[in-house]
């Protein structure tokens, strides 16, 4: 009798196992990701994501072979989102809040101003 072969490959069994992930994972942020997929600039960020992934490997590779602690928080290798994650929300903050970053941006303006101001007035005499 012969012996059956199986139906998928290795690679195709990773590849979908890897979507049946993606799909549990994401099923609550999936308007988000079709919006990341249909946006034109998805090739670009993807491929700064690659470098980015690398470097996090990389770095932690080296981390691990001269003794050092692992950078970044433990577990699985990410991208390194954890450092951006607090700019992002700086971001997404000035862009809810337009009048408010406005402000503190005059703010920051004036107080250099009078710092300049007085500085100088210091100076003069």
């Amino acid at each position: 009798m012969l012996a059956a072969e199986p139906f998928f490959d290795a690679q195709t069994t990773t590849t979908l196992t890897s979507l049946a992930k993606v799909l549990q994972t994401g099923s609550k942020y999936m308007p988000t990701i079709l919006a990341i997929v249909e946006d034109p600039a998805l090739p670009r960020v993807v491929g700064q994501i690659q470098e980015l992934r690398a470097l996090e490997v990389r770095s932690r590779q080296q981390a691990a072979a001269s003794g050092q602690p692992q950078p970044g928080p433990p577990g699985p290798v990410g991208i390194g989102l954890w450092r951006v994650a607090g700019v992002l929300g700086l971001y997404t903050w000035t862009r809810t809040h337009p009048w408010e970053t406005r402000g503190l941006m005059a703010l920051g303006l004036g107080a250099l101003i009078g710092l300049g101001f007085g500085f100088g007035r210091l100076t003069a005499r």
